[in-house]
């Protein structure tokens, strides 16, 4: 027993020897996120947001050491980080205020606060940074005891933030041809198609945004969209996110390939370039004549995403879909349990959604039963 104790008393010697030179959480954060970047484990937008919450939960302790961090100023966190008023860097009451000093004034102004699942999103953040300084040996205590998760229907909501496919009727309201967009110029044709080609394919919002001209394919009569990161502007979430993916008969029918020829042969976007020209300098302006979707903006984290994305979100709710779980992404687990009823091999729904490589092209047809999918082009 003594010579035990000799041992772990010399373990964190040497420990402490070890990390007479401290790390800086954000140097440690950049290293390993860097890291899981370049293998296509992460997104440039999760890295960013990651950033973000982890200087939050730093801030808020006052640290900046990662071996300073204690399990005391873990349980700290848990108990007020939840005070944090939403979107609190965009309010003027707040300007120059550190979190701590943010948490405290927002007891007069009574803004409302985070949203659990943004709370469970900053604890992820922040434990995922305690693990990776875990396996550098910078720490040698698990903090993940120190949080307590909020919780929904009795689970940990990190474990339970899901995103439900859209019902039948969800679909009737989105794609009502009363309201829906019927892509007479540009601005209505990436509303009127991003959405279906989302119905149609399962895939990512920004997967379809960044699409390039050069992307919709044709081999053997089979047209078909090719999504890829070979081009500086595009991303991926994960390297089996390359894949090839077959239009659907449906979108032909609907005019898809007639909008991919007119956008071809249109010289609009050079408009758009020159209109931009006008305000600040958008990222990849140059290349957007060679943009399926054009009229979208680059925006630094979150590519081609973000002007589409706040319009669906107010679409949703225009046409009476509250329900905070139906998103954009939502589509994808349309897609999902759509090929799923019509028992589509696993294999094949994986490649089709992006979810793992299956080494093979494969063509697919399903079909949405009883889905009135009322849309037409003008």
């Amino acid at each position: 027993m003594e010579q035990i104790t000799k041992t772990a008393h010399s373990e964190k010697d040497n420990f402490k020897e070890s990390i007479s030179v401290k790390t800086k959480w954000y140097e440690l954060y950049e290293k390993t996120n860097q890291i899981k970047l370049e293998k296509g484990e992460i997104s440039i937008r999760t890295k960013k947001e990651g950033f973000v919450n982890v200087s939050v939960m730093f801030d808020l302790v006052q640290k900046e050491n990662i071996e300073d961090i204690t399990y005391k100023d873990c349980r700290y966190i848990s108990a007020n980080l939840h005070k944090l008023p939403a979107n609190y860097s965009k309010k003027k009451q707040f300007k120059r205020l550190n979190v701590r000093e943010v948490i405290v004034a927002n007891e007069k102004y009574k803004f409302p606060t985070i949203s659990k699942a943004t709370l469970s999103k900053y604890f992820i953040s922040f434990l995922g940074l305690m693990k990776s300084a875990h396996k550098e040996r910078l720490i040698i205590e698990d903090f993940s005891s120190a949080f307590d998760f909020p919780k929904k229907n009795g689970k940990k909501y990190k474990d339970s933030i899901d995103r439900f496919p859209f019902s039948g009727d969800d679909l009737r309201k989105i794609f009502n041809s009363e309201t829906y967009s019927m892509g007479i110029d540009a601005r209505s044709a990436a509303r009127y198609w991003i959405p279906l080609i989302a119905l149609f394919t399962g895939c990512r919002l920004n997967e379809i945004c960044q699409l390039y001209l050069s992307d919709i394919r044709c081999d053997n009569g089979q047209y078909y969209f090719d999504i890829n990161d070979d081009a500086e502007d595009k991303s991926l979430k994960t390297v089996s996110s390359r894949r090839k993916i077959p239009i659907h008969h449906r979108l032909i029918e609907l005019g898809f390939l007639s909008f991919y020829n007119a956008v071809v042969a249109d010289k609009n976007a050079r408009k758009y370039m020159k209109k931009s020209k006008s305000r600040k300098k958008i990222p990849f302006d140059s290349i957007r004549r060679e943009r399926l979707f054009y009229v979208l903006d680059y925006v630094e984290g979150y590519g081609y995403t973000n002007a589409i994305g706040k319009w669906f979100a107010r679409y949703l709710t225009a046409v009476g879909i509250v329900e905070k779980e139906k998103v954009f992404h939502c589509f994808r687990h349309t897609m999902e349990n759509a090929l799923a009823n019509k028992n589509v091999d696993t294999t094949v729904q994986d490649f089709i959604g992006g979810w793992e490589r299956a080494g093979i092209f494969f063509f697919f047809e399903f079909l949405f039963s009883g889905l009135c999918c009322k849309v037409s082009l003008s």
